[in-house]
């Protein structure tokens, strides 16, 4: 596949195209997806939409909690009706950050009981 030179293509496009290059399919991301996006630099726009797909998805826990939740439930609903819910899964893989912080006082001493 020939996209002529792309040294000119802007870094946020060259993500995309790489991203693209990655996940070539032809059923989700086609050929012409592709040239699409390395065509840019001809016209400086594009009617074609970029078939991104992200190799994975990060939350933070105010989001990712209810996510979790919402998955549960989807499971337990699967299974209730008598299917198998193993079969319940994102489609990328995903990555759950918990960020909480404590503040110790003592620590290592007869106080940190207290």
């Amino acid at each position: 596949m020939q996209l002529g030179d792309l040294s000119q293509l802007p870094k946020s496009l060259k993500v995309l195209l790489e991203n693209l290059l990655r996940f070539e399919d032809q059923l989700t991301v086609k050929t012409e997806h592709i040239h699409a996006l390395a065509g840019w630099l001809n016209d400086r726009t594009s009617e074609q939409e970029i078939q991104y797909r992200p190799a994975r998805v990060l939350m933070q826990d105010f989001t990712g909690v209810p996510a979790v939740v919402d998955l549960a439930a989807m499971r337990a609903a699967v299974a209730k009706a008598g299917g198998d819910p193993e079969k319940i899964n994102p489609l990328s893989p995903v990555d759950l950050v918990i960020d909480h912080w404590v503040m110790v006082d003592y620590f290592a001493s007869p106080q940190a009981f207290d």
